[in-house]
């Protein structure tokens, strides 16, 4: 092997393991359940490493805590970033919806719909606007808040 190609053999590998060292880190703090999850939907996007924060909520009263995670990195722009919910199941996580262009704080709100708590979001177009759940997943619905709710709302405290 000439010392040319041996040098980029070097520098492609000393680039992997860096790479390797940032996945290790990024949301290190998050469940290794959620973390997995996370890595299983956004595979379908061909997106192999992602920063992110999250809260654990229950947002159905079963008793299990379910994730609100908010996308960093590519997944953020001018608009904002992505908001992920996924249900806390006894064998991980299972997801249930995502929105782009949302800004924290996020909010859960006391007012259930289809048996969920109604998520609460900061739109840079809309304002505090409602992440719902409709019965099978959970969709921006893009209808204001009025201020008794946004003001009656839990406040998440993200985690990275």
């Amino acid at each position: 092997m000439s010392s040319f190609l041996r040098s980029q053999l070097q520098q492609t590998l000393t680039t992997a393991l860096f790479m390797l060292c940032l996945a290790a880190n990024a949301s290190a703090g998050a469940p290794t359940a959620l973390r997995a999850a996370i890595a299983e939907h956004l595979k379908m996007h061909n997106t192999s490493l992602v920063e992110f924060d999250y809260a654990l909520f229950d947002l159905n009263g079963d008793g299990i805590r379910d994730a609100v995670v908010l996308l960093k990195g590519n997944y953020c722009g001018s608009g904002g970033c992505t908001i992920e919910i996924y249900q806390g199941t006894k064998d991980g996580f299972r997801f249930l919806g995502s929105s782009p262009l949302v800004f924290a704080p996020i909010r859960v709100s006391k007012k259930p719909q289809a048996g969920w708590r109604t998520v609460i979001v900061a739109s840079r177009y809309a304002g505090n606007v409602r992440f719902g759940f409709d019965g099978k997943r959970y969709r921006m619905a893009n209808v204001k808040v009025s201020p008794d709710e946004l003001h009656s709302a839990a406040t998440l405290t993200l985690r990275h």
